[in-house]
């Protein structure tokens, strides 16, 4: 595996990417909640539309790097057992920081209970049953229900990501409080 991570693949760096869009996303979404509830003006050096314009560029920059990683390392000959445990890594990675961020900061997107099977789902795969089969010299790659999931997950948050900016573009032109019930999904 050493080997792997010093061939710096292309592949490889699209799918580590993703380790380091999280961090900014959380960054992003808490100032853009955080300037929203204080009233911060356009003035302001980013604006919470422009902070929300930018949440969504890095969602939509999360699912083409995850498209194009494995599509990139087929297409090279870059298919490796490090990259078949980064990948999926990867994605629970961003979208557990995508979900924890909308749990703490907009719990009327989703509710804190909702993330424990989440949570035990992650934990369970990428802890025991992917650390048990490398013990047993086995990398496992995605399924395609898996696939499926992560196309669900990324359009899904896509959505809500748009919704929760639609909503504060109007109270924010109006100059009014956010109006959470209306944007509530439950």
């Amino acid at each position: 595996m050493k080997d792997d991570f010093s061939k710096g693949t292309g592949a490889l760096k699209l799918t580590l990417i993703r380790f380091f869009l999280a961090p900014l996303f959380l960054f992003f979404y808490t100032n853009q909640s955080f300037m929203f509830y204080q009233g911060q003006t356009s003035a302001d050096l980013l604006s919470p539309v422009s902070a929300g314009i930018v949440c969504i560029i890095i969602l939509i920059l999360a699912m083409l790097s995850d498209f194009f990683d494995g599509r990139i390392a087929r297409k090279y000959g870059q298919v490796s057992d490090l990259g078949k445990i980064l990948d999926p890594l990867s994605d629970a990675f961003f979208f557990l920081v995508f979900y924890t961020t909308l749990c703490c900061v907009s719990p009327y997107w989703m509710p804190f209970w909702l993330l424990i099977p989440i949570f035990v789902r992650e934990f369970v795969q990428h802890i025991f049953i992917r650390t048990y089969a490398l013990k047993k010299g086995v990398a496992l790659a995605a399924t395609w229900s898996a696939k499926i999931k992560m196309v669900l997950s990324c359009f899904g948050s896509l959505y809500v990501l748009i919704i929760n900016l639609t909503a504060r573009v109007d109270d924010y032109q109006l100059g009014s409080e956010p109006d959470f019930m209306k944007i509530s999904v439950y």
